[in-house]
């Protein structure tokens, strides 16, 4: 029986093959809105970036109340992404960090 990929993995996946930011600047990107991610369908052609925060630190969202003692932890990660219309888009969502995935 196959396993339904987690949105974590496709994200994954997505970022190794996608790892540059083409033509847009730094600027146009941090002025970019964030968006909490809450179950919706993205329309995800490109990850140009994703960005996970340390353990510890507060995400975008203003959380920081996870414990982040073990080194695995749910963590708030940043995607930039393109959209199938090349408009682009930034949002938030929470993760196992990247070192419950390499670490186990």
């Amino acid at each position: 029986m196959k396993k339904p990929l987690s949105l974590a993995s496709v994200l994954a996946c997505f970022a190794l093959v996608s790892a540059q930011a083409g033509a847009e600047t730094s600027e146009e990107i941090r002025k970019l809105p964030v968006f909490e991610y809450a179950g919706q369908k993205l329309d995800v052609h490109e990850v140009l970036s994703i960005e996970e925060k340390d353990p510890g630190e507060r995400g975008e969202d203003g959380r920081d109340g996870d414990d982040y003692q073990s080194p695995c932890a749910v963590v708030p990660t940043k995607m930039i992404y393109r959209d199938s219309e090349g408009k682009l888009h930034a949002v938030i969502f929470r993760r196992k960090s990247i070192d419950c995935m390499t670490n186990n």
